[in-house]
């Protein structure tokens, strides 16, 4: 008891509390406060129609899992390399993939527009009917989230939880009126849903500017970023239009959806070769 009594250095406990407190004092209240508002648009929509609530509460789950498995499982390696190197040493890289995200997201996202109902039917069963409009209204968040779900820990890496903790606190205060409002006038289910997910898709793009700004990369670079996604979904959306116009097979037109893919990856593989080397140095 002697020896443990002599190796806690208080004064050096009270130093290091002192430094890293900002993250229990801030990020428990913003991690609690995420919650809660992710799980509000549940008590608004099940008084409205439950049935669109479970197709909501599954599409969510779907299309975020890139923003929850994946995005989970790196983020503790970024907090490391950013910790150990500095976040200004990453901006190529960070600028590199989320170039190469474009390439991939735009055209499966222009594809949903066209394809989500069949998507859901074909892969899920009839019970999914009608939540094809719900896939597309969810993925305008959970998409442009895909592009910063990662980039999280620069709040911690900067001591920047303060500002996390109020963007979020914002974000609750935004989500909680935009609700409001709906129900004021009964708006249904489906629209509420809609207004949930257009106010998440700017706030997300709002947190990838701030990040960036945080981290000191250069914001040109981001609103190229966003005009070359902006301006390939137009293109894949009047692409994917005219193979609609076909009345051609499901089957047929997730295979183009596959080809349109494979052609992407092909066409940019030295995008991807240059970012495979930037990873190792």
């Amino acid at each position: 008891a002697l020896k443990i009594k002599k190796s806690i250095q208080i004064k050096r406990l009270y130093i290091l509390g002192k430094k890293h407190f900002r993250y229990p004092f801030f990020m428990t209240p913003y991690n609690l406060i995420g919650t809660l508002r992710e799980r509000l648009i549940y008590f608004f929509i099940g008084g409205q129609n439950a049935g669109i609530g479970s197709l909501y509460s599954l599409s969510y789950r779907l299309l975020n899992i890139p923003n929850t498995v994946v995005a989970a499982s790196i983020r503790p390696l970024v907090f490391q390399q950013f910790q150990k190197y500095g976040v200004s040493k990453f901006e190529k890289i960070v600028v590199s993939l989320n170039s190469i995200k474009v390439n991939l997201i735009s055209p499966i996202w222009a594809w949903l527009l066209f394809n989500s109902e069949q998507l859901c039917v074909n892969f899920l069963g009839d019970k999914w009917k009608g939540a094809g409009e719900i896939f597309i209204y969810v993925s305008i968040a959970t998409f442009p989230h895909m592009f910063s779900n990662y980039l999280d820990r620069v709040f911690d890496v900067k001591g920047k939880q303060k500002i996390a903790f109020f963007m979020e606190l914002a974000t609750f205060i935004l989500v909680s009126a935009g609700l409001a409002i709906n129900w004021m006038y009964k708006s249904s289910g489906i629209y509420i849903v809609f207004t949930q997910m257009i106010i998440m898709g700017l706030i997300y793009i709002f947190y990838h500017i701030l990040i960036y700004k945080i981290a000191n990369f250069d914001l040109k670079k981001l609103i190229k970023l966003y005009l070359k996604l902006f301006v390939k979904i137009i293109l894949f959306t009047l692409l994917w239009s005219l193979f609609s116009s076909f009345n051609l097979s499901f089957i047929f037109s997730l295979f183009a959806l596959i080809l349109v893919l494979i052609i992407s990856i092909i066409l940019h593989s030295n995008q991807l070769k240059a970012f495979y080397c930037d990873l190792n140095s």
